[in-house]
């Protein structure tokens, strides 16, 4: 085995941390995956949400899913790295950067096609009774614009979501830390070290949907909900 420094960028914390530099070696178990993983978030901008897109409609889904099934859903948060977990009407994303040289990996990172909007990350606590939390990732889409007869419209480009429930709440941090690490190098794809990850007892890819009746906000919810064996959630009084 070759020995490698893994140099990753490191956030400041109110606590001591202790480090572990992995081998470098291409061992695929998770105890070593799970071993060689640290906090990447030094550099991370933290900015608000945009009042329109697929981001900001799953949020808006999930507050309404909230209002409607509190028996349900008692609380709805948004989880940053500086601030914990919070709750307003648009939410702070998590800005995606990375130390790769590899342009593709840079370019990742901005939302739009000039590179002055920084990608963000949303991260969405569920509090559901008699169950553990329920947390959503999910990637902001890139934007582009398309001609369609004439008339210029911005469109998105998106990408799967996660939703998934922890081990411990306290390893939340460490679990999105890995994912705003991993997913440049991936270009928005989850390798598979994110499923085989110790930190979580379920993890699900979701996809955004449409469902006639239904914002794509709602459908993706329920949709994502489902993978975790939660039904009836309802959008309005029967």
């Amino acid at each position: 085995k070759y020995v490698k420094q893994t140099k990753r960028p490191k956030r400041k914390k109110k606590y001591i941390e202790t480090q572990t530099i992995g081998t470098g070696a291409p061992d695929n178990s998770p105890e070593v995956l799970n071993g060689q993983i640290v906090p990447s978030t030094n550099q991370s901008t933290e900015f608000q949400a945009s009042e329109d897109g697929r981001i900001i409609g799953l949020w808006k889904a999930c507050v309404k899913a909230m209002d409607f099934n509190p028996d349900l859903i008692q609380q709805v948060h948004y989880y940053t790295f500086e601030k914990g977990f919070n709750y307003s009407e648009l939410p702070m994303l998590i800005g995606f950067f990375t130390e790769s040289e590899v342009q593709v990996h840079k370019t990742w990172c901005y939302a739009n096609s000039l590179k002055t909007q920084i990608r963000g990350a949303l991260i969405i606590r569920l509090t559901v009774s008699q169950l553990e939390p329920v947390y959503i990732f999910d990637i902001q889409p890139a934007t582009y614009t398309s001609t369609v007869e004439g008339e210029t419209l911005i469109k998105e480009r998106g990408h799967a979501g996660l939703v998934f429930q922890m081990k411990y709440e306290k390893d939340l941090e460490q679990f999105i830390s890995d994912l705003m690490y991993l997913l440049p190098l991936y270009e928005g794809s989850y390798p598979q070290e994110v499923f085989q990850s110790l930190l979580v007892t379920q993890v699900f890819l979701f996809r955004h949907s449409n469902t006639k009746g239904l914002t794509e906000g709602e459908s993706t919810l329920l949709n994502a909900l489902r993978k975790l064996g939660i039904g009836k959630i309802v959008f309005k009084n029967s």
